[in-house]
């Protein structure tokens, strides 16, 4: 159909031309001929309203503008997918690389602590006699007996809440010369005081 050639009428809203529909087929049903040949101009000329309304909705949703518009969107999702794997990757880098420093510290921290406290390789454990439970909280004072009579020695024990007075001991002797420092004791902790 030629719809350029139809003839145009005046805009009107969709309730006035129902409402004058009605009333042209009411005309026409009383036996008004007039009144058809109008009635098919109305409905010839809603027919073009709703066909160039439909042909404006097809300019808007053109496959090439709504594929231009997809292409733009899905780049967008892209580029907020790769900055966020990006900061990810950033995060745990960083996240691994303060693990393996404090994992290098600890270590570090470790073996000065085992050179302060240096222990006899021969592994000759000695057994100490608790004399007193000093103020300090992590030490205590023991005796042993050598040849010589006996000597007193400092024992770092971790807490010495449950040590008590005539406690027996069992401690790895100290690698030469290292005697004069504070001995590391690496056995159980009493449970409950004066018993293991």
């Amino acid at each position: 159909m030629n719809w350029s050639a139809v003839p145009k009428l005046t805009c009107r809203s969709s309730k006035f031309l129902k409402q004058q529909k009605a009333d042209l087929e009411e005309l026409w049903r009383q036996g008004h001929n007039w009144a058809l040949e109008e009635l098919q101009q109305v409905r010839q000329a809603d027919r073009v309203r709703s066909h160039l309304a439909y042909e404006r909705f097809k300019a808007k949703r053109a496959p090439e503008l709504l594929r231009a518009k997809w292409r733009e969107a899905k780049a967008a999702q892209r580029a907020i997918a790769a900055a966020a794997r990006a900061e990810a990757e950033e995060r745990r880098r960083r996240d691994e690389e303060l693990a393996a420093k404090s994992a290098a510290l600890a270590a570090e921290v470790e073996r000065e602590r085992k050179a302060r406290e240096p222990i006899a390789e021969s592994g000759d454990a000695i057994e100490l006699e608790i004399v007193r439970v000093p103020p300090n909280p992590r030490m205590v004072m023991c005796r042993y007996r050598v040849v010589s009579g006996e000597r007193q020695c400092l024992v770092r024990v971790g807490r010495n809440r449950n040590f008590r007075r005539g406690m027996k001991v069992l401690v790895k002797r100290p690698a030469n010369g290292m005697e004069a420092q504070p001995w590391m004791y690496d056995g159980v902790l009493p449970r409950c005081p004066g018993h293991w």
